[in-house]
């Protein structure tokens, strides 16, 4: 997936969901003296993901400069592929015009699309199931009632868990044991993710702990 970014438009923000990009994609960088900073875990993300990188400097500074380089790159990777999927990632309404234009053109609906981001393009995108799975969860809305209420029950369960195993054999695994308490909503799946994170004899002795105190699961 081409990532075309009018780096002078949304700058820093529309770098939200860089920890998605993967080998095959291509991010392209538009930008201007005005704008010529990245932050760095920005930086370290892009190059996790083993990305190809481009930079393109708007060369004279005229007005929509930069849009007009981008439209050019849209049509120069659909010259390459027809079935290319590409994402303008600008706030700037005026490549609706390259949007009209190429959409009658184009093979698949929402093969091109312009968002805000990369995480929002991600989900807009044709053809991105898997991965726009992963972002939807990621970057989902929570009530944030709710999420405090999680927040202290994990922190209820830590502390009994610390109580039960430190001094013993298995303190140096607390933090995984509390884990697997949380994500376990019965015994028997406790038991089962206790025999395969801890083997048998260690994963029997964790649930039975666990079991005969007064941790409900």
């Amino acid at each position: 997936m081409y990532f075309l970014i009018d780096y002078e438009n949304v700058n820093y923000a529309g770098l939200e969901g860089t920890g998605f990009l993967e080998k095959g994609d291509t991010l392209s960088f538009f930008y201007s003296d005005k704008c010529d900073k990245i932050i760095s875990y920005w930086m370290k993300d892009i190059e996790k993901s083993g990305c190809t990188l481009e930079i393109c400097k708007l060369k004279n500074a005229r007005k929509n400069g930069l849009d007009f380089y981008i439209a050019s790159k849209v049509g120069e990777i659909f010259a390459m592929d027809r079935n290319a999927k590409i994402a303008i990632i600008s706030a700037d309404n005026g490549f609706q015009a390259v949007l009209d234009y190429w959409r009658p053109r184009l093979p698949m609906q929402n093969q091109l699309v312009k968002c805000k981001t990369i995480a929002k393009a991600l989900i807009c995108v044709n053809g991105e199931g898997t991965r726009k799975i992963l972002v939807n969860e990621d970057m989902g809305v929570l009530d944030l009632q709710t999420v405090f209420a999680k927040h202290e029950e994990r922190k209820r369960i830590a502390a009994r868990i610390t109580d039960l195993f430190v001094g013993t054999d298995y303190e140096s695994i607390i933090s995984q044991i509390v884990d697997m308490v949380i994500s376990s909503d019965k015994p028997k799946i406790l038991y089962l993710t206790s025999l395969k994170s801890f083997g048998r004899k260690n994963g029997t002795e964790v649930y039975r702990k666990i079991k005969n105190s007064a941790i409900s699961v």
